[in-house]
């Protein structure tokens, strides 16, 4: 289990990247960021705690800084020291294709998306996924996703399927 706060926003670092590297695979945006944390509901001996917040966004992006630095603010809000976290995640919501720009007559334009992100896609896919970083991810190993009920990768890869 978790109690630091660092520790917390290193592994939703983690899960900012993964989300919007499929957003940009899809080329794809979300306009609506859900950050929740949740304590052991199974250890009736500890405080529980299990905060959610969800924040619209200014204008729809795939860009992991953007996303993150609102995931990073959501945390510190909900954050309590005196709990101990068991799970924490983020959702993307209010998906859209790139294409599709919505105006607003109050909100400033979308600033242009950048090469950084496309950089960083390529250097991953040329190098492994997490040969290239952004921000604290990974900054911290105090946890780890748990992911023994995976389904293996010859589910959804065809170069992967056991040859008989």
């Amino acid at each position: 289990m978790v109690t630091e706060l660092p520790v917390l926003k290193a592994a939703l670092s983690t899960f900012v990247a993964n989300a919007c590297a499929k957003l940009r695979a899809q080329n794809s945006q979300a306009a609506l960021i859900q950050v929740f944390l949740h304590t052991n509901r199974f250890r009736k001996d500890l405080p529980q705690y299990s905060p959610s917040l969800a924040v619209p966004l200014p204008y729809p992006t795939n860009d992991s800084l953007v996303i993150f630095r609102w995931v990073d603010a959501l945390c510190e809000r909900m954050y309590k020291p005196e709990y101990q976290y068991k799970k924490a995640g983020i959702m993307l919501s209010e998906i859209s294709p790139v294409t599709h720009h919505q105006g607003d007559l109050l909100e400033e334009p979308a600033p242009a998306q950048g090469t950084l992100m496309q950089t960083l896609d390529a250097l991953n896919k040329r190098f492994g996924r997490g040969a290239v970083k952004v921000s604290t991810q990974g900054a911290y190993s105090g946890w780890q996703m748990r992911q023994e009920r995976r389904s293996p990768n010859y589910t959804t890869d065809w170069a992967e399927v056991p040859v008989v």
